[in-house]
């Protein structure tokens, strides 16, 4: 019986899918990754005649860049349209992992400089 109220309460301190808050932050969200997949295609498309291996290595960070955009925009877009419930254990691991990808991807998206 313990294990269920504590489950409750984990559950109870998760926004309503019906805020807000939830709502503008998934369309941050998808909002963000669409701007990745802008870039991604953009590296695609604007390769410039350079070495051989840089091109390789430019045509593989932009499509990198499509596929991780496209595969978390969608997934955004699936937590915001899911009609079921999800508990907590199963909304968790979802959104660490988004937020790692947030991570690793403006890191990517920014351009870098030595200064």
């Amino acid at each position: 019986a313990s294990r269920s109220s504590q489950s409750v309460r984990s559950e109870d301190r998760l926004p309503p899918e019906d805020s807000t808050l939830l709502r503008v932050s998934r369309g941050l969200g998808v909002t963000f990754w669409l701007a990745a997949l802008a870039e991604g295609i953009y590296l695609v498309f604007t390769l410039q005649s350079h070495t051989f291996w840089f091109s390789v290595h430019k045509l593989s960070g932009g499509l990198l860049l499509v596929l991780i955009a496209a595969a978390c925009g969608l997934w955004e877009v699936k937590a915001m349209r899911a009609k079921e419930e999800e508990t907590f254990c199963a909304k968790v691991p979802r959104e660490i992992f988004l937020a790692a990808m947030y991570f690793v991807v403006a890191g990517f998206v920014v351009p870098a400089t030595e200064k």
